[in-house]
């Protein structure tokens, strides 16, 4: 399962992988919803389990959706800038709920949720890997140059792909 880009680097190394895994969870979140009027017993156990499929749904989204859309055709820089403003958009919406079910049965101050913990790895600490992605991808939306440069560096980006045409003397 791919752990959320939250950093230059990071985001880099997602731009590189070939191939982003497939995404079953669009189908799943779909079912679950058709379900959700039929449940009758352990109604919250329910909501945590579709807030799962809609967790896993959206890091999946987020993993696969700046190739896909660059290979239908180079981002230029106002499409770069606004597929940054959706993923931190769908970022924000899916870390407060995640941060909401959280403090619902958790203490909501806990380290576990707002810090790194000694010997966890980024997969370990699901809330607080997740925002701190939310916070990477929000401050790209408000810096879409820099995001601009990232695809451009991946070759992603129209200009990339421009400086790679031939030069007709």
């Amino acid at each position: 399962m791919p752990v959320p880009w939250s950093t230059d680097v990071e985001l880099q190394a997602s731009l590189q992988r070939s191939t982003p895994p497939a995404n079953p969870f669009p189908q799943i979140r779909q079912l679950l919803s058709s379900l959700r009027n039929t449940v009758r017993a352990n109604p919250s156990d329910f909501r945590a389990f579709e807030l799962c499929a809609e967790y896993l749904d959206g890091v999946f989204w987020r993993e696969s959706v700046i190739r896909e859309r660059a290979g239908k055709n180079p981002l230029n820089r106002k499409d770069a800038a606004a597929l940054m403003g959706e993923i931190a958009e769908r970022d924000r919406t899916l870390a407060a709920a995640v941060s909401a079910d959280w403090d619902a049965g958790r203490f909501p101050d806990s380290l576990a949720k707002t810090g790194p913990l000694f010997g966890m790895r980024p997969k370990d600490q699901l809330v607080f890997q997740f925002n701190r992605a939310a916070e990477y991808s929000d401050s790209l939306s408000q810096r879409p140059d820099r995001f601009y440069e990232l695809l451009n560096a991946s070759g992603l980006a129209a200009s990339a792909v421009a400086g790679n045409r031939p030069v007709l003397a």
